[in-house]
């Protein structure tokens, strides 16, 4: 039988380090979007159209990853959450 403890353990570090993960990429792609904001207003002709195209490109695919990694998160934390309550010292669950 498999031991729920060490389970439980790595699905709570694995959470963890998703999380922060998710904090820094965040914070350094707001960081990179206020750039490219204060660029767009100088940037012009045919090389900036081309850029505002693969910066949609790129912000609908970051968007997309940080969205799917919030979904792993919840379904993260519903495991972690039985998982705890599978292992209280009564052993019952909710």
């Amino acid at each position: 039988m498999a031991d729920t403890r060490r389970l439980l353990n790595g699905l709570r570090d694995y959470h963890a380090t998703l999380t922060r993960h998710h904090q820094v990429l965040s914070a350094e792609y707001l960081s990179l979007e206020r750039r490219y904001h204060a660029l767009r207003h100088v940037y012009e002709g045919d090389a900036a159209e081309q850029f505002k195209a693969g910066w949609g490109r790129t912000d609908a695919n970051f968007r997309e990853y940080i969205g799917r990694g919030q979904v792993i998160m919840r379904l993260l934390e519903e495991r972690i959450e039985a998982l705890e309550a599978a292992n209280q010292p009564s052993g019952e669950l909710p």
